[in-house]
């Protein structure tokens, strides 16, 4: 919850000091219709906090967030509605645990959710709050080492994809987005039971046709 509520108050002072200083003649918000259907792309930066069960790689949940890429591509169909495939890659999380005898264990994960979501858009023109929903995949890479020994595994799950956002259009086509939001695995992960739940903000620049 800490977590939630630390990005929530990021998000919200993006988008006051957004609004602060872009000029209304810069989006020409009478000459251009931003709930316009058709095709957009967006890619941007993420930064994920897991929220990974202790029993995942042998160190008691003592894991790291970590940085990633997110891209997305979508069609809106009118005013309110939007479909969009997300892929949201995250590399790496660490931890490390310390076995004794100077011995450590050092754990890194890797992983790529793909999903495909419904998007649903309050259209206050230039600047457009959103909340969307969906399904896919994750694959996830689990590498271990414990001194000069090695392993590497990799685990494939069925995901829901939740999310909040802003989209603010700077132009005609270019925009800006920010985003808070979850990917909640199904199943357990690694041979445990276990999830890779993440809590994800990604922010970047979309391009509307």
């Amino acid at each position: 919850m800490k977590v939630f509520r630390r990005i929530s108050g990021i998000t919200a002072l993006a988008v006051v000091c957004l609004a602060g200083t872009a000029p209304a003649a810069d989006h020409e918000t009478h000459e251009i219709d931003h709930n316009r259907p058709g095709a957009y792309l967006g890619l941007g930066l993420a930064h994920a906090w897991p929220s990974f069960g202790d029993n995942i790689g042998d160190n008691n949940g003592n894991w790291h967030s970590g940085l990633g890429i997110n891209a997305r591509g979508g069609y809106r169909f009118n005013r309110y509605l939007a479909a969009e495939a997300d892929v949201d890659f995250t590399n790496r999380f660490r931890a490390k645990e310390s076995l004794g005898a100077g011995t450590t264990l050092r754990n890194a994960i890797r992983t790529t959710a793909s999903t495909i979501n419904a998007k649903a858009i309050l259209p206050l023109d230039w600047i457009q709050p959103y909340m969307m929903g969906g399904i896919g995949f994750q694959a996830a890479t689990l590498q271990e080492h414990v001194g000069n020994i090695r392993t590497k595994q990799t685990n494939y799950n069925f995901v829901g994809r939740i999310a909040v956002g802003i989209d603010v259009m700077l132009h005609k086509n270019w925009g800006w987005h920010i985003e808070a939001g979850g990917i909640l695995p199904a199943g357990g992960s690694f041979e445990t039971d276990d999830n890779l739940n993440l809590v994800i903000l990604n922010t970047g620049f979309r391009y509307a046709f």
